[in-house]
C-alpha cells in the first residue's frame, strides 16, 4: 500500500503533526549525525532518530524554542506580493489559494519555514497531473519522517518516509522519488531542501546545534531551580547540636521546634545535624548561598550568549531577552534589518526559490515574500 501512489481513486493527505506534538521527549544524550550503511534510506543519528533528539532540544529550552519560532515567522514573512495581472489566471489563483488542495500557500510556508529552522531542512511533496503535464498540488512533508536514499551517480534518486522511525515494523517506510522533471512514472514526488552543512551530503543541519551544550546547560539550570524550589530547600545556616537524640520522633521534634522558635515564617533556612557524642560544641556555620547563585547567573549568561550566537542573533531585543543598556526602538529596528539580511533573508531566499521554480514548471509567475515587520 502505497501512501503515495496517485494512481487511487481518492489520494489519501499526507498526515503531518507539527514539531514536537504528541512526541514522546525524554532524556537522551545527542550524537553526533551518522551516515551508516544499513538499509536502503541513510541512517540520520543515532538510532535513526536524530530529529527525535532535535525535538527534545526544541522542546526543553525556552529561549531555543522561542528564537527558532520567531525565525521561522521571519521567514515565511507577512504574506507574498505578486503581479496583480495574474490574479486574473485562475491557476495561478487556485495554485496560491488550494495549494494543496486546502491551504493556502501563506499557510505552508509557514509550515516549510518552522521545519528549515528546526531541523535544517524542509520537505515538499509535488503530486503531478496524471499525463505529467502540469504539478497539480504542493503539499507540506513532515520532514522528520523523511530519510534520504543513496546516491546514484551523485544523485539521491529516491526518499523513503515512516510515519513513526522509532516503530518502522508496524510503520513500514515508503519509497518516494526525488523531485524531476523528466520523471515519467512517479506522480508523487519529493522536493528535499536542506541547509548546506559541512561534512553531510544527504542531511542539513540547523545551525542552532552547535549551542547543543548550552541548550542543555539551560535546561539543567531550570530544573535544578525547580528541585529546590519543591523541595523548599534553601539553607543559609547548619547548626550541630553535640548528642544524637534517642528516637526519630525525638529528633523531629527538636528540628519542629528550632524552626518554630527561631526561623519564623520563611522555615527551612537552617540545615540541623546531631554529633555523635556529647564532647562537640553546639556548632552555627553560614552557609555562602550567594557564592554559589552567583556562579550560576554567570553560567547562565554564558549558556545565554551561545545560543543566541548559534542563532546568529545580535541583538536579543528582537526575541524578547532583555538586555542592559538597550537605546530604544531605533537601535531595534537597525539591529533587525542586519539580522533579516544576514540570517534570514538567505533562509527565505532558499524557500522563495523553490516555490518560484516549481511554479515555473506550470509557467507561472514568481513570486515574493514579504519581509516581515517585527515593530
Amino acid at each position: 500500500m502505497n501512501l503515495f501512489n496517485l494512481k487511487k481513486d481518492k489520494p489519501e493527505e499526507t498526515q503531518s503533526f507539527a514539531i514536537g506534538l504528541g512526541a514522546n521527549v525524554s532524556k537522551v544524550e545527542l550524537p553526533a549525525i551518522s551516515e551508516t550503511r544499513r538499509n536502503d534510506w541513510v541512517d540520520l543519528g543515532k538510532d535513526n532518530l536524530f530529529p527525535i533528539e532535535l525535538q527534545e532540544l526544541y522542546l526543553t529550552s525556552p529561549m531555543n524554542q522561542a528564537i527558532i519560532n520567531r525565525k521561522a515567522l521571519m521567514m515565511s514573512g507577512s504574506g507574498i506580493e505578486v503581479d496583480e495581472a495574474e490574479l486574473l489566471n485562475p491557476a495561478f489563483v487556485k495554485m496560491i489559494e488550494f495549494t494543496d488542495g486546502k491551504h493556502n500557500l501563506e499557510y505552508l510556508l509557514k509550515k516549510w519555514s518552522l521545519d528549515y529552522q528546526a531541523y535544517g531542512s524542509y520537505a515538499i511533496e509535488v503530486m503531478w497531473s496524471l499525463d505529467f503535464s502540469k504539478i497539480t498540488k504542493l503539499k507540506y512533508v513532515d520532514t522528520a519522517n523523511i530519510r534520504s536514499g543513496w546516491m546514484i551517480e551523485n544523485e539521491v534518486k529516491e526518499y523513503w518516509y515512516s510515519e513513526n522511525w522509532k516503530k518502522k515494523s508496524i510503520n513500514t517506510p515508503i519509497s518516494i522519488a526525488a523531485f524531476d522533471t523528466s520523471d515519467k512514472i512517479n506522480h508523487n514526488q519529493i522536493l528535499y531542501v536542506t541547509k548546506e552543512t559541512i561534512g553531510l551530503k544527504y542531511y542539513g543541519m540547523p545551525s542552532w546545534y552547535s549551542a547543543k551544550n548550552s541548550i542543555e546547560l539551560e535546561t539543567g539550570l531550570t530544573t535544578n531551580y525547580l528541585t529546590d524550589l519543591k523541595s523548599g530547600f534553601s539553607g543559609k545556616v547548619a547548626i550541630t547540636f553535640p548528642s544524637l537524640p534517642k528516637t526519630e520522633e525525638e529528633k523531629d521534634s527538636i528540628v519542629k521546634s528550632f524552626n518554630k522558635a527561631y526561623l519564623g515564617e520563611g522555615g527551612n533556612r537552617a540545615v540541623i545535624l546531631f554529633a555523635p557524642n556529647d564532647t562537640l560544641k553546639p556548632e552555627i556555620t553560614k552557609i555562602d548561598n550567594e557564592q554559589v547563585n552567583e556562579s550560576w547567573v554567570t553560567i547562565n549568561e554564558s549558556a545565554t550568549q551561545n545560543i543566541l550566537t548559534a542563532h546568529g542573533v545580535t541583538s536579543p531585543e528582537l526575541f524578547g531577552i532583555a538586555k542592559a543598556g538597550s537605546l530604544g526602538n531605533a537601535t531595534i529596528a537597525e539591529s533587525y534589518n542586519i539580522f533579516y539580511n544576514t540570517v534570514v533573508l538567505p533562509d527565505q531566499k532558499t524557500l522563495e526559490n523553490s516555490i518560484n521554480m516549481l511554479f515555473k514548471v506550470n509557467g507561472l509567475a514568481k513570486i515574493t515574500i514579504k519581509q516581515y515587520n517585527v515593530l
